[in-house]
Formats: structure tokens, C-alpha cells, sequence
């Protein structure tokens, strides 16, 4: 292959040197056709740089450990990388078939992961032997000098010239083909790793760690590739003949890029040109020869009616915009498990991983955004108190797969998917204990599909209740509307009106879009949706007192009425400061209150509850179920809650008790983790602020 990739760049060179030969062997003698000078040049040129990233999928066939596939191979990764270079290309056909060079400096790396277990090892803790499960890694470096030799096509360009359709010619979408060949010239180092998972306690001899490399060095092989390169990109003219394009490519390997082992990668690439049109002579305009006949020109008569006048902004009225400002303190419970899709060990791309730099604080006033960063809080917590464990309990949904070693196998692989996120942060193994079920300890029941998504996860369980305890956001701030925002005009010319559109802006800050197309009644009074409470608080925050309108009126006869207004915004603070307590997370068809929950309920108590406070406790539920028995179960919840805290103290003051059942769904219904937190009680709290002085 290292021959092919020699002989490629030979190719490459004579492409260059005909271009040019054939380029400036042109004369420049000036043409005058049709009143226009040109230059006569054939093929035009450009020249360009480009650079982005790309995205590799390996597969491969390599042994676990060196000429032996006794344990397994690994046999799939994906890596992550950049290339830059230059581009040369030669423009044929009016410019719309481009011969294209590219020579392309590319990082290439590559990560292979797998799991063995192919022997059993006695553990020192309680000497019984099981099986030695061990995650092995094979990461590769290589950086290419790659020449691409391709063809590009202004598709649309050329239809237009065929066709004479002249829109089509404004669509700056090319495509290209293009053969390339390359060779690992500046790296192509390698790293084969191993780490015992489990069981606890057991470390490789020769260092005494559960970590230990295989093999390290450098390939000492030639190490090349061929592929086909397909390529969907547009360009748009930034300066005069300067050119900006994205471009999107798909690299399909045609030979082996590593001779020892079976091992092939497929690239996905995004990029960026930058380019220079060269030798493209602007076309001079001359005066073109004076003809004897002389025409007339018929006299123009403009048959076009005349535009009604219209005049139906001048009446239009907006109510203030009213906020009352209250001070709120709410606790969201932690939902201890980790839900996978049927017979997968992946973890779902809604979690949110960040091992560094995290902070619980800065988490949004958000049940669910709290609950995808779930690892993360419990993580973080864990490296402030070391002594803290965790168990890692990994369940499927009992039927997901045929056989019950196949179901258990699966629930050991999610629990140690699990347990792999964890040491990302730094937490050792030796803290993250393992077990495994076919189904949880408390299951949803499996006559309902969504019983069966929600029985595939992992739980965590731990004697350390701070681990697990809500997340506290305390003292912020919550507005609500006193009055509905309306807007209301009286209509003249209804049957000439196409549409009325309502635009609600702050500077450059978009707050609210709404257009009306259907207008039967001369006088309108409509209520803007009250999605502008959560688009303004931020602007209430920093002390915004009014914002912009904008009503537009759309005309069957094409004319346009615009006028602006502007809201003024008043704040009023509420008298009372309210607590929230939603920490009761029940399992299903549950309205038992567990021990750890208890003790919340108490420190929301006595931090929260006051004699004068007036206390509201709400339970709900999911859809699951019949209706009635959701809204009866939903009132049993809130009862428990409301008689556990008067077994604390009698004399707090419940206001009301209600069941909402699934009247009104919290969360999405269509995720396990929205129906567990449809699962809940509410308490809120409301004290006088004088009181709290």
C-alpha cells in the first residue's frame, strides 16, 4: 500500500503541473462579443484552505491480549479528531465542474472498549472464587498525510445553464467525489489496558493494582488507507472572489488501514473552505453599436387600483403587565434509580456526566433537569464524604430476554455500566458494592408496558441518607401574573384583514410571537398565553420596566399596517414567603412512607412550618390505573403525609388535604423517570413574612 500511496502522489504532481502548463500556455487576447470584453481564458483556478473535525467508527478484530482470542477482541470504538490542509482546483465548464486536489494533514484516534470474564479468581474477602470481570481499553493515535484527487459539481449551477431556469442557479449546493489515499506518516502509537471491576479486593501481581497495561509502542508497520470520499457542501461569497463553504463528508474505507490486524474505519467529517477564485477577469462593459431604426415607445398606462387607505391601529389597547414577586424556598427529592432502554446496558443520552467542575448549587430550579444530573449529585457528595458506599443493584424487566442467564448477565452489565461512571470521578471501586436481581425489590407491575420500562434500571441504595437527601434551592425568586395580559382594538375592513401578528420584544430579547389568522369579530379581545411569565422573569430580575409591542396587520391587497407600543411592568412583593417540601417519591400503586423519607418531612418542619402558617398538601399520581382509584390512592398519599406531621406536632395548622389522582399530570407520562415523579406529595408552606423577621 505504501507503493499505491508513492505512485498517488506522483499522479497528483504531473495533475498540477498539466494544469498549470495548460493554464498559462492561453493567450489573453480580448473578445468582443454582444458589447461585452473577456478575457479568453479556459480553466480558471482556485485555491483554498480548509480544516474541521471528524468522527471515526472502527471495526476491528483484535485479541484482548497479544495473539490470543481465548477472552475475546475487541471489535468496535469511535474516536474524535481534526484535519487541515489545502485545496487546488481546476474549473471547467463555466466553472461548474471542478477538478480538486486536496492534500490533508488528519488525526485518526481511535477507541476500542470490551468486557472479559473468561476465568473465575478467589476473592481475599471472603475466599469464594467468581468470575474476574475486567474492562479492557485499546486506544490508537495516528495522524495521516492524506491526497485526495476528486471531482465537484455546482449541480444546481449547471441544471440552471442547461435549463435555463434561472433560481436554480442561486442555490449554492455542490457535491463531490473524490479517490484518497493515505499513510501514517507523523503517529500511529497504540495502548492496550486492563482494569479488574470485580470482585473486591483482587489487584494484578506484578503492580499490585486492579489497573495494568498489556501492551504500548508504535506500530512499527506501514500503516495506510484508500477510500472513496462523498461530499455535500455549499458556498457563499464572503469578499469579492473569496469564498466560505461547509461541507459535510462521509470517508468509505476501500483497504485495510492496519495490515496485522482486520480493522477498517468509516469517517464522518465536517469542515470548513476557505477559498480563492484566481485569473477571473471582470467582464468590461462597452457601448454597443447605434442602430438607424429608431423605435417608438407606446405610451405606459398604469391600470393598477389604487390601494385602500386603512387605518385600524390607532384604537389598539394593552393592559399593564402585573407580577407579584415571591420568595420561595423548595426541596426536589432525588429519584435513586438509573433506567436503561430494553435489553441494552448503555446509559440513555438524557443523563448528564460532568466528573469535573460540578456544582449541586447551580443546578436549575428543574424536578427533572435535577434527576438527569442524579449521578452527578450523588457523585459529587460521595468525594466530600469519603467514607460514604453505595450499592449498585442492576435489574431488567424479567422477560426483556429469553433465558435467565442472559437476564442476568444484562442486569450485572447495567449495574457496572453504573459503577464504570462513578470511578470516572475518582471513586474507588472498593465503595461501589454490586448485586443483581432479575426484577427490583419493589417492581412496577408488568400487565402495563410502562411497568416493564420502568423495572429495567439500576437502584441505588445506601445507609448514608445525606447521600440521597433533596436538593435545596433556597430564597429565589417566582413571579406570577395578577392579570392576564389581553390586547383588544375595535376592526374596521374585517373582510380585507389576511392576519394580525403580536410581537412582545426587550432590546434584542424575543419574549413573545403570535399570529392570528382567523378574525370574526370586530372587536378582538385576546389574551396573550402566559408562556410570557417564564420569558420575563429574567428581565423582572434585573429591574426591566417595561418592554416593547409591535402589532402588524397583513391585508388581503398586500398592504402592511405596523404600529409599536410600549408595556410598562409593575411588581408587587408578596406578603408571604412559601416553602415547598417535595420530597416523596412513591413507588407504584404505594402510599407507605419510608423511614428516610420521615426524617425529611421532620427537618422540613422544623425549618419550615410555623404556628401561623398556612400548610396546602397535594397528592397526584401517574396515568396508570383507572382514574377513580389514581385519585383515591393520590388522597391516601397526602393523608399520610398530613397525619405523619401531626404525629410530630399536633398543633401545626393543615389548611387543606386533596387528591389530585392524574387531573393533572406533573411530568411527562411517556418516561419512567416522569411517571415516578408523577408519584408524589407536595406540601406547601405559606408564612406571613412579618413573622419571619
Amino acid at each position: 500500500m505504501k507503493d499505491n500511496f508513492t505512485l498517488f502522489v506522483i499522479l497528483i504532481s504531473l495533475y498540477i503541473s498539466l494544469g498549470y502548463g495548460e493554464l498559462f500556455s492561453q493567450t489573453n487576447d480580448l473578445i468582443y462579443k454582444d458589447g461585452v470584453i473577456s478575457d479568453r481564458i479556459n480553466f480558471p483556478m482556485n485555491f483554498g484552505i480548509l480544516g474541521g473535525i471528524n468522527s471515526i467508527k472502527s471495526n476491528a478484530y483484535i485479541p484482548l491480549f497479544p495473539n490470543n482470542d481465548d477472552c475475546g477482541a475487541f471489535t468496535s470504538g469511535i474516536g474524535n479528531g481534526i484535519f487541515a490542509g489545502i485545496n487546488f482546483g481546476i474549473e471547467f465548464y463555466n466553472s461548474n465542474i471542478i477538478a480538486d486536489l486536496r492534500i490533508v494533514n488528519e488525526t485518526r484516534p481511535a477507541a476500542l472498549e470490551e468486557t472479559s470474564s473468561c476465568f473465575e479468581v478467589l476473592s481475599p474477602l471472603d475466599d469464594k472464587y467468581y468470575p474476574l470481570l475486567r474492562d479492557h481499553s485499546y486506544t490508537v493515535d495516528f495522524s495521516y498525510l492524506a491526497v485526495d484527487l476528486g471531482i465537484k459539481l455546482r449541480l444546481f449551477k449547471l441544471t440552471s445553464e442547461l435549463t435555463g431556469i434561472e433560481l436554480l442557479g442561486k442555490i449554492p449546493i455542490y457535491t463531490r467525489i473524490g479517490f484518497e489515499s493515505g499513510e501514517a506518516l507523523f503517529s500511529k502509537t497504540y495502548l492496550n489496558k486492563e482494569e479488574i471491576t470485580s470482585p473486591e479486593g483482587v489487584s494484578f501481581p506484578n503492580t499490585n493494582s486492579t489497573s495494568n497495561i498489556v501492551e504500548e509502542g508504535e506500530y512499527d508497520e506501514t500503516i495506510s488507507s484508500e477510500s472513496i470520499n462523498f461530499s455535500l457542501g455549499a458556498e457563499f461569497q464572503i469578499f469579492k472572489n473569496v469564498w466560505l463553504g461547509p461541507e459535510f463528508t462521509y470517508r468509505y474505507e476501500l483497504a485495510q488501514s492496519i495490515e496485522k490486524f482486520d480493522w477498517d474505519m468509516q469517517i464522518l467529517r465536517f469542515g470548513v473552505n476557505l477559498s480563492v477564485d484566481l485569473n477571473k477577469k471582470d467582464k468590461i462593459d462597452l457601448p454597443t453599436e447605434e442602430k438607424n431604426d429608431t423605435i417608438i415607445p407606446e405610451p405606459i398606462v398604469d391600470n393598477k387600483p389604487k390601494s385602500k387607505e386603512y387605518n385600524n391601529l390607532g384604537s389598539f389597547l394593552f393592559n399593564e403587565i402585573d407580577f407579584t414577586e415571591t420568595i420561595v424556598t423548595q426541596t426536589y427529592p432525588i429519584l435513586p434509580y438509573i433506567f436503561f432502554d430494553s435489553t441494552s446496558s448503555k446509559i440513555r443520552n438524557a443523563y448528564n456526566i460532568q466528573n469535573s467542575n460540578f456544582n449541586e448549587t447551580q443546578l436549575e430550579n428543574s424536578t427533572l433537569d435535577i434527576y438527569y444530573n442524579v449521578i452527578n449529585v450523588i457523585a459529587s457528595r460521595m468525594l466530600k464524604n469519603p467514607n460514604s458506599k453505595i450499592t449498585l443493584i442492576g435489574n431488567t424487566d424479567g422477560i426483556e430476554l429469553l433465558t435467565n442467564q442472559e437476564r442476568v448477565e444484562l442486569a450485572k452489565s447495567r449495574a457496572m455500566e453504573v459503577s464504570k461512571i462513578f470511578q470516572s470521578f475518582g471513586i474507588d471501586s472498593k465503595r461501589l458494592k454490586i448485586e443483581i436481581r432479575d426484577t427490583p425489590k419493589l417492581p412496577t407491575s408488568d400487565k402495563y408496558n410502562e411497568g416493564l420500562e420502568e423495572n429495567r434500571r439500576v437502584d441505588i441504595e445506601t445507609n448514608d441518607l445525606s447521600l440521597l437527601e433533596p436538593v435545596l434551592h433556597s430564597d429565589f425568586f417566582e413571579f406570577s401574573l395578577n392579570k392576564k395580559l389581553f390586547f383588544m382594538s375595535q376592526i374596521k375592513n374585517l373582510e380585507d384583514i389576511e392576519s394580525i401578528s403580536f410581537n412582545l420584544s426587550h432590546i434584542s430579547n424575543k419574549i413573545y410571537f403570535e399570529s392570528i389568522d382567523k378574525i370574526d369579530n370586530k372587536v378582538i379581545y385576546h389574551k396573550v398565553n402566559e408562556s410570557i411569565l417564564n420569558n420575563i422573569s429574567a428581565l423582572i430580575e434585573n429591574g426591566v420596566n417595561s418592554i416593547n409591542a409591535n402589532v402588524r396587520i397583513n391585508y388581503k391587497d398586500g398592504e402592511v399596517e405596523s404600529k409599536n407600543f410600549s408595556i410598562p411592568i409593575t411588581k408587587q412583593k408578596s406578603a408571604f414567603e412559601v416553602g415547598r417540601l417535595n420530597l416523596i417519591v412513591f413507588d407504584f400503586d404505594k402510599s407507605t412512607i419510608s423511614e428516610s423519607n420521615k426524617n425529611m418531612i421532620r427537618e422540613f418542619i422544623a425549618s419550615s412550618i410555623y404556628d401561623n402558617s398556612n400548610t396546602t398538601i397535594t397528592g397526584s399520581t401517574d396515568l396508570l390505573g383507572e382514574k377513580e382509584y389514581n385519585k383515591t390512592l393520590s388522597l391516601q398519599r397526602a393523608n399520610e403525609v398530613a397525619n405523619y406531621i401531626k404525629q410530630v406536632n399536633p398543633n401545626y395548622k393543615i389548611n387543606e388535604i386533596r387528591g389530585l389522582g392524574a387531573d393533572k399530570i406533573l411530568f411527562d407520562n411517556d418516561t419512567p423517570e416522569g411517571r415516578f415523579y408523577c408519584r408524589t406529595v407536595l406540601v406547601e408552606v405559606k408564612t406571613p413574612i412579618k413573622s419571619l423577621e
